[in-house]
């Protein structure tokens, strides 16, 4: 009997010196009342009652850094491209047990502890080892104190975590507010995925959330999805992904796209588009999407079943009438089958039936209505650019009144003259803003604000050559040596539209200065300029430039 008691004593005090040793490596509260400003639950709260059915935006929250201070991530993007999986989880285990024993009594304690460490991807170990402990109401007190008012990511992922072990529909509803923000969905989806072989509603809740999340946190829904094929194959939701992810993709727009052409059954929703509105915009912009690449041969090469669903997509376009996205998706389908590099067999012609059914498409009162639209008229400009339809110039212009932009400045400077050009001129820099300018030293201290100023100033200056007067030179002259590089750019850029007798001994010292710019796109544009006007320019070991560009090295 006395050893059975002293056998038990040993087991005692070992387990005893374990939990101090995990104890004793707790981290202790910090001094300050809450010095990271609102909670992030907070946050996201506010902006999901303003806008229910919709994504939150991000502008307002904490930025998502790495270990170097330099390293900003898209939310969500952290856990994606750090591939976090297994840990060790002693140091979260021994939060919790600290709780049971009363040892963290407050939720600034607990935050210190659970903001030690990432939480993996993969937690089915610490989910086993915690499931074994018995939250008691004063543990998950705490844990949802810290999910309310932490304004730390990583101490809210862990009780996101935690809390969804067991977790009643009352605690997943309330876990439903941060599952809208991208860092922390997934977290919160794989709760729902677990605990959704016990109760069904919780799948619902994971649907839901198809429609309220985008970017990466939208892509880790998607990719969630295949360890479900019912929920896979469910023709609505099905229709629900593909066009909230097309319209919600953001930064993740390839990688979304990609699990949409490769999981979806797209033949039976090109069929369904015909009578479907949403459905057939968004398979029109998805094709289109994933088009705007420079690759070689280009994405569309590389799907299994790019051929049929290319078939599908012009079929669609063939039934529709003449809308402005389906125009636009021919466009990216014609640049992405003119690459030689394409490798089908039938590129030829289907490069051919894109462009008759392009110019079969094409009309001039669906370019004007889409230009009057704030959310098509992008895809218009681009087009009458494109095309080069300058009968739409009158209603370019009428745009170009209403809200001037670089879009609409640069047609009306590519195609336009007279009167167009005299009216984008107007919209140079006056005297006090390029004295303001010239103050400013380097492009570190460009401003946000400067940068849009910078863009519309750019791209006014890069037509401005084709005036052809003296006072047209002098503002490029000065554009080129302006503090933002795209303006030096587009002023480098403009000299190719003004007569090679006109390039005095100035003009050619800034292109030759240009050739040793800091910025490569300014270097590139002195480049071609100079090959344009065939300059003899003494460039000094630019970098890029060898012998056959026309440019002498001597």
């Amino acid at each position: 009997m006395l050893i059975l008691f002293l056998v038990a004593l040993v087991a005692v005090l070992n387990r005893y010196g374990r939990t101090r040793r995990v104890l004793r490596n707790l981290v202790e509260a910090p001094s300050e009342e809450n010095p990271a400003g609102p909670s992030l639950y907070r946050m996201i709260a506010e902006q999901a009652a303003a806008h229910p059915d919709g994504s939150i935006r991000y502008d307002g929250f904490p930025p998502l850094v790495a270990n170097r201070e330099e390293d900003i991530f898209s939310p969500g993007a952290r856990d994606i491209f750090t591939k976090r999986t297994e840990m060790d989880a002693d140091q979260i285990i021994a939060a919790v047990r600290a709780m049971r024993m009363k040892v963290i009594r407050d939720w600034r304690t607990l935050e210190a502890n659970l903001a030690t460490t990432e939480p993996p991807l993969d937690s089915q170990h610490l989910v086993a080892e915690l499931s074994r402990h018995h939250f008691d109401p004063g543990v998950r007190r705490l844990l949802r104190e810290v999910l309310r008012r932490s304004s730390d990511y990583t101490a809210v992922k862990w009780a996101i975590v935690i809390l969804t072990i067991d977790a009643s529909p009352a605690m997943m509803d309330e876990l439903m507010v941060p599952a809208r923000h991208s860092e922390f969905t997934i977290y919160v989806c794989l709760g729902l995925l677990r605990e959704a072989r016990y109760d069904a509603t919780y799948m619902e809740r994971f649907i839901s959330l198809i429609g309220m999340t985008e970017g990466w946190g939208l892509y880790q829904i998607l990719s969630l999805m295949k360890f479900n094929p019912d929920l896979l194959a469910d023709p609505q939701i099905q229709r629900d992904a593909i066009i909230h992810g097309v319209r919600n993709c953001n930064e993740a727009g390839p990688d979304i796209i990609g699990l949409l052409l490769s999981r979806m059954s797209l033949p039976e929703r090109f069929a369904d588009a015909e009578s479907d509105e949403e459905l057939a915009s968004a398979l029109l912009l998805m094709l289109q999407t994933y088009l705007t690449t420079e690759e070689e041969p280009g994405p569309l090469a590389g799907l299994p079943n790019g051929e049929v669903l290319l078939e599908h997509e012009l079929t669609l376009i063939e039934k529709l009438p003449s809308r402005i996205d389906a125009l636009h998706a021919l466009m990216g389908i014609g640049l992405e089958l003119s690459k030689e590099s394409f490798p089908w067999e039938r590129r030829r012609e289907y490069l051919e039936r894109a462009r008759a059914l392009f110019f079969d498409k094409l009309d001039a009162d669906v370019l004007a209505d889409a230009i009057r639209n704030d959310d098509l008229r992008w895809g218009a400009l681009n087009i009458i650019s494109e095309v080069r339809l300058t009968d739409l110039l009158p209603v370019v212009m009428e745009d170009f009144r209403k809200r001037p932009d670089p879009m609409n400045i640069d047609v009306l400077g590519s195609l336009g003259e007279g009167e167009h050009l005299r009216a984008i001129f107007e919209l140079l820099p006056d005297t006090d803003t390029l004295e303001r300018r010239a103050r400013v030293q380097s492009a570190e201290q460009i401003t946000g604000e400067m940068h849009e100023e910078s863009v519309i100033y750019a791209v006014i200056i890069k037509h401005l050559g084709k005036m052809e007067s003296p006072d047209a030179m002098a503002r490029i002259k000065q554009a080129a040596r302006d503090v933002h590089p795209r303006v030096r750019w587009a002023a480098v850029a403009a000299m190719t539209g003004v007569q090679r007798w006109t390039l005095d001994a100035e003009c050619r010292e800034i292109i030759r200065v240009a050739l040793d710019d800091p910025f490569e796109v300014v270097r590139t544009a002195a480049r071609q300029t100079a090959t344009y006007h065939n300059l003899n320019a003494s460039i000094n070991g630019a970098a890029g430039v060898t012998g056959d560009m026309g440019i002498s090295l001597n």
